[in-house]
């Protein structure tokens, strides 16, 4: 079973989705209500928020981010899997848990469930949080 936070050179999933779907899911299911849109919005309003291009591979995670896991980056996954479980419905999400292939194939698994690229993806997030 993989970890969250647990990556190798192998990433089978983007980085931003693993820490995304799992404060989606503790959002979701806990009685707190803690959501991280809210460092979203004031990254995003500060022309901070990271591109889901950048934060997928966890190599490319440690260049930017020496320390991850960072709260950007989870609020940035966050509202990124929030999006597409409301646009595109929870099951969506779970179409994008059994994509194979690493990050490529999650990337293509995701153009199939959006008809959209990452770089689309990443600006309709951003476009919902101005």
């Amino acid at each position: 079973m993989r970890t969250f936070g647990a990556f190798d050179r192998n990433d089978v999933y983007p980085y931003w989705f693993e820490r995304g779907w799992q404060a989606h899911q503790e959002f979701r299911f806990s009685q707190s209500g803690y959501s991280l849109r809210g460092t979203a919005v004031s990254d995003e309003k500060a022309g901070a928020a990271p591109a889901l291009s950048r934060i997928s591979a966890y190599a490319d995670v440690l260049k930017l981010y020496p320390n991850p896991p960072s709260r950007s980056l989870d609020a940035r996954g966050q509202v990124t899997v929030d999006y597409l479980a409301q646009k595109y419905g929870e099951s969506s999400v779970g179409s994008l848990l059994k994509a194979s292939g690493g990050i490529a194939g999650f990337n293509s698994a995701l153009q199939s469930v959006t008809k959209m690229s990452l770089d689309q993806l990443n600006d309709a997030v951003s476009a919902s949080l101005r």
